[in-house]
């Protein structure tokens, strides 16, 4: 507890559990297994975040120091060869953007890095504006499914082990809550935890939220049912966090093309502008 920078509340409370009852081998075992999953699943959550966002900032770097230092010099010999008026559309709209960047680019990264350090002092600093935006992540399409899944994932992970450690339902519902991150699903836990105090079962509590599917309810019902709620609390952690690992890997697989073809694109784009023009040039000529 005096090194509370290191070690987190789930572990200290399943260390403090089994230090009361003289079982500190188990509470170590269920250390290690915890920890286990929960650096599995970071290592999947980085692996969905770092990759991806460096391919995109790399790509966006390529295009914008084209259109800023390199198109331009190829756009003024094109204009020599060419009149405005005869330009197609790839050209002028080549050329138009990259007039844009070359007089605004300070302009647009200042506005881009302004607007990113204002939501994030907003975030900190409102809880109603930090409600919106986690409501508003984690409703985006196929990437707000995924984060659902993670911080499931965690509370799940940590609620396991601390019930599976003798702690109460209440207090390992409580301390879990500390790890999940995104307060619609931080609401979610709290609405879960007030059901279980009034009487109802685990999974009556989890269904009421609606953010568990259904057959991760039925592993808590027959893990209740059966008395044996730590072994469906397992196979809910095991579900997913498969769930999450094979969700993740095709996101990257699908992000991975998908931005190549961006790049592509952009890149058909500047060579239709570019050599359009010296195209119809060539057949101008009579020889």
């Amino acid at each position: 507890e005096h090194h509370s920078h290191i070690f987190t509340q789930t572990e200290k409370a399943i260390i403090q559990s089994k230090e009361e009852t003289g079982d500190l081998d188990n509470a170590f075992e269920f250390l290690i297994k915890y920890l286990t999953r929960k650096d599995d699943l970071n290592r999947q959550i980085k692996k969905v975040t770092r990759y991806p966002l460096i391919l995109f900032i790399v790509i966006c770097g390529t295009v914008a120091a084209m259109l800023t230092f390199v198109v331009p010099d190829i756009l003024s010999f094109v204009s020599t060869i060419q009149p405005a008026e005869e330009m197609s559309a790839a050209t002028t709209s080549l050329m138009a953007t990259s007039e844009f960047l070359q007089a605004y680019f300070i302009h647009l990264f200042l506005g881009i890095v302004g607007a990113f350090v204002f939501i994030k002092i907003m975030y900190r600093s409102s809880e109603v504006f930090a409600f919106m935006i986690d409501r508003m992540v984690i409703n985006l399409p196929y990437i707000g499914g995924i984060i659902k899944k993670i911080e499931i994932s965690n509370f799940c992970t940590s609620f396991s082990a601390l019930y599976s450690s003798g702690i109460s339902v209440l207090k390992s519902c409580d301390i879990a809550g500390d790890v999940v991150s995104n307060r619609v699903m931080i609401a979610s836990v709290e609405s879960a935890k007030g059901q279980i105090s009034e009487g109802k079962t685990i999974t009556e509590s989890f269904e009421y939220t609606g953010e568990f599917s259904d057959i991760v309810i039925q592993m808590l019902r027959i893990g209740e049912e059966s008395g044996n709620l730590s072994q469906g609390l397992d196979q809910v952690v095991d579900f997913y966090t498969k769930d999450v690992e094979d969700a993740i890997g095709a996101m990257v697989s699908m992000i991975e093309p998908l931005l190549t073809m961006v790049l592509a694109l952009v890149i058909v784009w500047i060579a239709a502008a570019v050599f359009g023009p010296i195209y119809d040039m060539f057949e101008d000529m009579e020889f």
